[in-house]
């Protein structure tokens, strides 16, 4: 088997985007080494159809990579079914799997720095995933640890094992149960202001996203994401066309695409750094996100 975990990038109909981060990901001197999966999702409607058909040729004129393997669904599935089965079954063949989506930018670094956390810390039962990225952490807030655990499972470039992606339970079947424990939803809601309301969404068959049934587990198993200080990936998505992005984004990072990193043998969890990285997913922070979103429709700089 390659040595160096797969890359798996998750694309629909933006084929900007798609060409961006594929250039990205070339950059990176690990990626002649590196086998790639791209999985496209089928059109909506007849009208969407083109650009699926653009975002495709993107797909198969792909090069610099070891090999390249392209999937493209018979339907529209969305984005939460699309990364279900397609982590499940690059995991089944390699036992890990590095995974982005169409809008994300990487840093030079990325595939190292992912490879490495992925042997590091393959056998800490602490870790559910290893993060590319990471929040801006205020001022002199853990300024000497370049890396940090959070209890909140990332989305924008990310890798895991496929021993703890087969522990997720995808149809929460305790959910009845954690509804009653005041203790286990007050300790879920301090992972963001967000989660109890896209939990129960989730629940009521109101939202298809994976995310929220992927951090439901994390917490429940007392797990964490391994993130970096300086974030090795940045998220090129908000705007108009943004499937699950609304027009502003809100959380800001640390990025450059030349930063060295060296991952640790080991780390250790720290509440303040976690908090302050948690502070982009409060009811101040969201609330900020939604009226420059607001005023960034009204003064039509997405037009």
């Amino acid at each position: 088997m390659n040595s160096y975990a797969p890359i798996v990038v998750f694309a629909y109909n933006r084929a900007r985007l798609l060409r961006n981060v594929l250039q990205s990901l070339r950059e990176n001197r690990f990626a002649e080494q590196s086998e790639l999966y791209i999985y496209i999702d089928g059109a909506k409607d007849a009208d969407d159809q083109k650009k699926v058909s653009e975002v495709i040729a993107v797909a198969q004129s792909t090069d610099g990579f070891l090999k390249t393997t392209v999937r493209v669904a018979l339907k529209h599935n969305g984005l939460a079914m699309s990364i279900r089965d397609g982590v499940s079954e690059v995991l089944k063949t390699f036992g890990v799997a590095i995974v982005l989506e169409d809008d994300l930018y990487v840093s030079r670094q990325f595939i190292a720095v992912m490879n490495t956390m992925l042997q590091t810390f393959e056998k800490d039962g602490r870790i559910m995933q290893v993060s590319g990225f990471g929040a801006k952490l205020s001022y002199r807030i853990g300024e000497k640890q370049e890396y940090y655990l959070c209890g909140r499972a990332q989305s924008w470039g990310w890798a895991t094992w496929i021993d703890r992606w087969n522990t997720i339970d995808w149809n929460i079947v305790d959910y009845q149960e954690f509804l009653k424990n005041k203790t286990l939803k007050k300790n879920f809601a301090a992972l963001g202001s967000d989660l109890m309301r896209s939990l129960q969404k989730y629940m009521n068959g109101e939202m298809d996203v994976w995310l929220i049934a992927y951090i439901y587990n994390m917490y429940r198993k007392k797990m964490y994401a391994v993130c970096p200080r300086h974030s090795l990936v940045r998220n090129d998505g908000f705007g108009a066309d943004a499937s699950n992005c609304s027009n502003y984004n809100r959380y800001a990072i640390d990025f450059n695409k030349n930063v060295e990193y060296n991952v640790p043998a080991d780390i250790q969890y720290d509440k303040n750094i976690e908090q302050n990285a948690l502070r982009f997913w409060s009811v101040r922070y969201r609330m900020y996100g939604k009226i420059m979103t607001i005023v960034t429709d009204l003064c039509g700089l997405n037009a």
